[in-house]
């Protein structure tokens, strides 16, 4: 049987449109770390997988907010911050697929990410 691990950051995950806007590389790598320590502190109890997994993000938008298209979240924000603490790495030696979606409607912004152990 795989093993699971899954945990939800109270905030959607910015849209590729914005980041490849021309912001500026500061803003970028301002936005990377802050991603990355959101993730860190949404692992608490976290274990790291030694066998490739498989990782799936999704999103929910409150009321008002704009729904986001899948292939338009920024997932790499977080998938990075797993380094080192639930994965050793994201490369594909490690990571076998990422997936994104279903980005819904609900009552709070909320990001998803479910990583799954491949058998």
């Amino acid at each position: 049987m795989s093993r699971t691990y899954s945990f939800t950051i109270p905030d959607t995950l910015p849209s590729l449109n914005g980041i490849y806007a021309g912001q500026h590389w500061t803003k970028r790598a301002r936005l990377a770390n802050e991603w990355h320590t959101i993730t860190i502190l949404a692992c608490k109890g976290a274990f790291l997988f030694d066998a490739p997994v498989d990782i799936h993000v999704s999103c929910t938008f409150p009321k008002g907010a704009r729904l986001l298209d899948p292939d338009n979240l920024a997932a790499k924000l977080v998938i990075d911050g797993l380094k080192g603490l639930v994965i050793h790495d994201d490369s594909p030696r490690y990571v076998r697929t990422v997936t994104l979606g279903p980005c819904l409607r609900g009552e709070r912004a909320e990001t998803t990410v479910i990583v799954r152990e491949v058998a």
